[in-house]
């Protein structure tokens, strides 16, 4: 057999394989906006979220799970250190068949400058059917910094230290001199 033959071959047999196959799309579609890298204390994190129902029966979206966690860097690994948010926001809301449902989750970050971990996920439910409960992640995880309101740049810093230190050597210098 030659190598075309064979390339031919697989390629009916693949295509096959698919059309034998059941194709499974997925039932809850979910989406959100953007987040920033960096917050400062008492700025606003906003979420929106949105849940698509893409299944044929009716979604019922029980609540959503929003957690923070701050995290350190400990053997070369970020580890989630201490559980600083944490909230379930409860809707009971019920969807149709290719509708959205859209929700802004607005956090007002008060936390000690540091990195932290989010995630955030939501608990549906469909009408009909024997399937219970599912969670699906809408932020498996997402890292950001909390920065203080008011930072005084580097060379703010450097021009105060290079001042008292040359405010030292002239004192001491005058003191050198004088004895």
């Amino acid at each position: 057999m030659t190598k075309e033959i064979r390339t031919i071959l697989l390629a009916l047999f693949l295509l096959t394989a698919l059309v034998l196959t059941e194709v499974h799309s997925l039932e809850v579609l979910i989406g959100h906006s953007s987040l920033k890298d960096v917050y400062y204390q008492g700025e606003d994190l906003i979420i929106d979220v949105s849940v698509w129902n893409n299944g044929t029966s009716a979604l019922r979206i029980i609540h959503f799970n929003l957690t923070i966690w701050r995290v350190e860097k400990r053997y070369d690994r970020l580890r989630n250190v201490e559980l600083v948010y944490n909230s379930t926001i409860k809707k009971n809301e019920t969807i149709s068949p290719g509708q959205i449902y859209s929700l802004r989750i607005l956090v007002t970050v008060t936390f000690q400058p540091a990195q932290y971990n989010l995630s955030l996920a939501v608990v549906t439910r469909f009408a009909l059917g024997a399937a219970g409960e599912r969670e699906d992640y809408i932020i498996p995880t997402y890292l950001f910094w909390v920065k203080p309101t008011f930072e005084v740049p580097t060379i703010v810093w450097a021009i105060v230290v290079e001042v008292v230190l040359i405010g030292l050597a002239i004192y001491i210098y005058r003191r050198l001199r004088v004895s």
